[in-house]
């Protein structure tokens, strides 16, 4: 999808932006996980950002949790794993 998308933090010229999404479905001990990822692209066809998606909270949280215990203690930073406060997950 193209659409214009203003300079961050400003006022500036828009400029075109690539965007498409890529999905995936799986399962985590036969609990089905749907993740999302959302590219957006600029005009050279260079990487701008990056988003993930993923649902049901549940089972991202085993995801996650696997993810943490097959990846450290490689190059992943604590920070990565810590999750803001909220209430939105409870």
């Amino acid at each position: 999808m193209l659409r214009d998308a203003p300079e961050r933090g400003g006022l500036s010229k828009p400029r075109r932006t690539i965007e498409y999404t890529v999905t995936f479905d799986g399962s985590i001990d036969v609990n089905l996980i749907q993740i999302a990822i959302l590219v957006t692209e600029d005009t050279a066809e260079k990487i701008e950002s990056i988003r993930l998606f993923a649902r049901p909270w549940p089972v991202v949280k085993l995801f996650r949790q696997f993810m943490e215990n097959n990846l450290r203690p490689d190059p992943v930073p604590d920070a990565i794993w810590n999750l803001p406060a909220t209430h939105a997950w409870r």
